[in-house]
């Protein structure tokens, strides 16, 4: 019996550019790994030998970018080289990027800086001030989401990492980067929406079996801190009764214990599907984090509003999976982070199967091995 016959993809493509954006030198023997995250920070690993000729390009001193292409996962990734390492002993360089994000975490706003006005207006504001402090060589998207206006909200010396961050998280909306090279320079666009991927659709299927196209890593279902246990507050008039270190009320499951508490929950609606984030029961207002969402309260309903902001932060996800994609290219360009896909999978994955929609939180690629690899979160039974 002989074995099927290997599938080859094309692998990516590393290039070095320099601090203004364009391109000085392609890695032509690297081996690399990439991951793509919205809203957070990600990383890339690239390999060459300690011989490369362009090894005296990719020093991080230098302020360079390390971008990369392909054709099976069509996003550019972009990042500073952070770090460079070399290993003798098997005659390689190993260089460490951090995703353009990074940048944004180095470029702070100005002390006691506020703004009000609709989601977009604030999101525009907060670029538009470091802007004019040290420029970021971002460029906003003309189609940014005007969303509902919303209180003034001190901004004064925090990061624009952090600011638009924080944006999200007071109005239900996602930011991320899209990069593109344009006659070999690079150009970055944010992007702001109430959810990415909500202006395209597609049909993709994840099974395991006979016809698999998917690998299972790791699942995990737990209900430790998830909405098997939710805290309330019961008659809570002000916002330092909300904000009490002690849930007065503790439920498993049912209804409200009481007609007057005040639920911490919190619903995530992506491309109509209801994802749920539930505070933990040791988490969740304590003093700590209660610096940290107090000034996204205002007005009625102090506990909802604070646990909402709080939720919107995307704590780890209580049913979740760590899968590969194998093979199935055609597939990729529709798993992104924040896209929404089917996912079937028989008992004893999840205990009893599942055939469901699950959100996806990362991906890492590697075109060399044939597979996608995606981090997903499963909507709470």
């Amino acid at each position: 019996m002989t074995s099927p016959p290997e599938i080859a993809y094309p692998p990516p493509r590393a290039f070095i550019h320099d601090g203004s954006g364009r391109r000085i030198a392609e890695l032509r023997d690297a081996a690399l790994k990439r991951a793509y995250r919205t809203m957070q920070v990600s990383r890339a690993l690239v390999v060459i030998p300690e011989n490369d000729p362009q090894l005296a390009l990719c020093d991080p001193r230098e302020g360079r970018f390390l971008v990369i292409s392909s054709t099976l996962y069509p996003y550019v990734w972009a990042g500073s080289i952070a770090t460079i390492e070399g290993i003798p002993s098997a005659g390689i360089i190993q260089i460490e990027a951090r995703s353009y994000e990074g940048v944004l975490q180095e470029r702070f706003l100005p002390s006691g800086f506020s703004v009000d006005g609709t989601p977009r207006a604030v999101f525009r504001a907060l670029w538009d001030a470091v802007e004019q402090e040290n420029p970021t060589g971002v460029s906003l998207s003309p189609d940014l989401a005007a969303g509902q206006p919303f209180d003034e909200t001190a901004y004064g010396d925090r990061s624009l990492f952090d600011a638009w961050n924080l944006v999200a998280q007071q109005t239900g909306h996602e930011w991320w980067l899209e990069h593109e090279v344009v006659n070999g320079v690079l150009t970055t666009q944010a992007q702001f929406r109430p959810a990415r991927g909500q202006d395209r659709t597609a049909d993709v299927r994840l099974v395991v079996g006979p016809w698999a196209n998917v690998r299972v890593n790791r699942w995990r279902d737990s209900v430790e801190g998830a909405q098997h246990r939710i805290r309330a507050v019961g008659g809570a008039t002000s916002a330092t009764q909300a904000f009490s270190e002690r849930s007065r009320v503790e439920r498993r499951l049912g209804k409200a214990p009481v007609s007057t508490a005040a639920l911490v929950t919190a619903a995530n609606s992506r491309h109509g599907y209801d994802f749920g984030k539930w505070p933990t029961g040791d988490s969740v207002l304590t003093r700590g984090e209660r610096l940290a969402i107090l000034e996204n309260v205002r007005g009625e309903g102090a506990l909802a509003i604070a646990a909402e902001s709080l939720l919107r932060q995307g704590r780890t996800a209580q049913r979740a999976a760590d899968i590969e994609i194998q093979a199935s290219a055609d597939l990729w360009r529709y798993c992104t982070p924040g896209d929404v896909i089917r996912l079937t999978l028989p008992a004893p994955y999840f205990v009893d199967g599942i055939d469901a929609v699950v959100a996806i939180m990362d991906t890492e690629i590697a075109e060399e091995l044939g597979t996608l690899r995606l981090n997903i979160e499963i909507p709470a039974a």
